[in-house]
């Protein structure tokens, strides 16, 4: 895994270039990026009730923002 997915190092003016320059918009992206990672993580600890996520889905989702892959 990624070490650098457990920092809460966020760029936040990052962020915000990446989905067009609009903090508004930085808030609906990352919203919305966040309800798939939960449902996503659900889905995932219904099959596998020992796992465990190390960050909370909105930390993930600005981190899938900031350094799209």
């Amino acid at each position: 895994m990624n070490p650098k997915i457990f920092s809460s190092d966020i760029n936040v003016q990052k962020c915000v270039k990446q989905v067009g320059g609009n903090q508004f918009n930085l808030v609906l992206v990352a919203a919305a990026r966040a309800r798939e990672i939960a449902k996503t993580r659900y889905i995932a600890q219904k099959n596998n009730l020992e796992l465990k996520f190390p960050t909370k889905t909105i930390t993930q989702a600005l981190h899938n923002i900031e350094n799209p892959e």
